[in-house]
C-alpha cells in the first residue's frame, strides 16, 4: 500500500505520505427482525507531520509562519497532533451494503463510488446525521468530517484497491456545520482486508473456543456473503475482532 492525504490551505502544499489504510467489510448478525448485515470498514492513519528538512526551506516557513493568524495554516498546530487518522462507524447507516437478503458480493468493489455524510443547505441541531457521523476522525483536535466521495476501484491483474476520497472538515460545534476546510486522499494497491466481526464480550470470548468463533464468523459469513471463497480465521484481530482473510 502506499497513498498521500492533502489538507487543502494546510503548510504541506504536497501533502502527507500514507502509514496504514485498510479496506475491509464488517458483518453485523441479526437483531430481532432486522437480518444480518455487511457494511464496508474504512480506516487510515497518514504518517507523522514534520518540518521541512531542507535548511532553507525551514527558514522560509518560520518566516512565513509567523506572519500567520490561522491554525490550520501554522506548522506548529499540526505538529501539536501528530497525524491524522479516520475509521468508519460500524453503526452509521451510510456504511451499509447489502443484508441477507441481497447479499454482498465483493465484486461491489470493483467500481464503488458513494456520497456520505452530504451537507444540506439546512441543517437542525436536531440532526442526528451530524451528530453521529459516519467517521471518527483525528486530524485537529479531533475534527469532525462531512460530505465524502469515496471512490473504490479494483486492479484487474493484481486484485489491489485505489481508492479516492475527498472530504471536509472542522471542528463542528452545535449549530455551527461549516466544514471549512477539504482534505483528499489517494491510496493505491491496497489489499482486501477480508471479513470481520465485532468482537465479542469477555464473558462469551471465555465460553467460546477459537474454532467456535471461527465457526460462528463462518456461518454469518455464508449467510450475508455472496461465494465468500476460501478464508483463513483470525482471532482476536483489528482491535479484538476475529476475521476471515483472504487465503493467499
Amino acid at each position: 500500500m502506499h497513498g498521500n492525504i492533502k489538507f487543502l490551505g494546510n503548510p504541506w502544499p504536497k501533502g502527507h505520505p500514507l502509514k496504514e489504510f485498510y479496506l475491509g467489510i464488517l458483518l453485523h448478525e441479526a437483531k430481532g427482525n432486522l437480518p444480518a448485515k455487511a457494511s464496508l470498514d474504512l480506516r487510515f492513519r497518514s504518517e507523522n507531520y514534520y518540518y521541512p528538512f531542507d535548511y532553507e526551506a525551514m527558514l522560509e516557513a518560520s518566516r512565513v509562519q509567523s506572519a500567520l493568524s490561522s491554525k490550520w495554516e501554522k506548522i506548529e498546530t499540526w505538529l501539536n497532533y501528530g497525524f491524522a487518522s479516520a475509521n468508519s462507524i460500524a453503526s452509521h447507516d451510510s456504511m451499509m451494503l447489502a443484508d441477507e437478503n441481497n447479499g454482498f458480493e465483493l465484486d461491489y468493489l470493483d467500481d464503488f463510488n458513494r456520497k456520505i455524510d452530504p451537507i444540506p443547505e439546512i441543517i437542525s441541531d436536531k440532526d442526528s446525521h451530524y451528530q453521529i457521523p459516519a467517521f471518527q476522525s483525528h486530524i485537529l483536535a479531533r475534527d469532525d468530517t462531512a460530505d465524502h466521495q469515496i471512490r473504490i476501484s479494483r486492479d484487474p491483474k493484481s486484485n489491489l484497491y485505489n481508492i479516492i476520497w475527498k472530504g471536509k472538515c472542522n471542528k463542528a460545534k452545535e449549530g455551527n456545520y461549516r466544514y471549512r476546510h477539504e482534505f483528499e486522499l489517494h491510496a493505491f494497491d491496497v489489499p482486501f482486508a477480508g471479513y470481520s466481526v465485532r468482537k465479542l464480550d469477555w464473558t462469551e470470548k471465555a465460553k467460546l473456543r477459537p474454532e467456535e468463533r471461527d465457526l460462528r464468523l463462518r456461518n454469518l459469513a455464508n449467510r450475508v456473503v455472496i461465494n465468500p471463497g476460501k478464508m483463513l480465521f483470525n482471532i482476536g484481530r483489528l482491535s479484538g475482532r476475529d476475521r476471515l482473510l483472504p487465503n493467499q
